[in-house]
């Protein structure tokens, strides 16, 4: 969606941004960090946390209910963005931006999905090949189909 933010003139880190925070968090208390991207990751989440408490971190309950307020505001006015971009391109209706869209998503496709489909196909035509080895030997001619292919059916 944020390909399309500026039909809406809505900054691409206004759709993004509340997603970028909650990821540099998750990985902040989720994870042990050790790493020069993670020390990025921290000092996000500390300038984070002074522009919400004017403190580097959350000491005590009152903080992080500010804190938790003020991601769910975020949050809220992501998505609301994320709908008044979804209405101008319904309004636009136009094929084009819809075929962006889908070769968009194509692209996209993780691996474990094109390697079932490999399966499928294997499985339809009782074919003998590993998919797993068969994709990493066929990976750009089969991304290649894919850009071809039509998946509207």
């Amino acid at each position: 969606m944020s390909g399309f933010a500026h039909l809406a003139d809505i900054d691409c880190e206004k759709l993004l941004g509340v997603r970028k925070n909650v990821h540099d968090f998750r990985t902040k208390y989720g994870h042990y960090l050790d790493k020069a991207h993670d020390k990025k990751i921290s000092q996000r989440c500390r300038f984070w946390f002074y522009a919400k408490i004017s403190k580097e971190e959350s000491e005590n309950e009152n903080d992080w209910d500010i804190c938790v307020s003020a991601i769910l505001n975020e949050a809220f006015d992501s998505l609301e963005a994320v709908k008044k971009v979804l209405g101008i391109v319904v309004e636009k209706d136009e094929k084009l931006l819809y075929q962006q869209w889908w070769i968009k998503q194509k692209r996209n496709i993780p691996k474990y999905r094109k390697i079932a489909m490999l399966d499928e196909i294997k499985l339809l035509y009782q074919l003998p090949y590993d998919s797993e080895i068969f994709y990493q030997r066929n990976q750009k001619q089969f991304d290649m189909v894919l850009g071809i292919l039509d998946f509207s059916d």
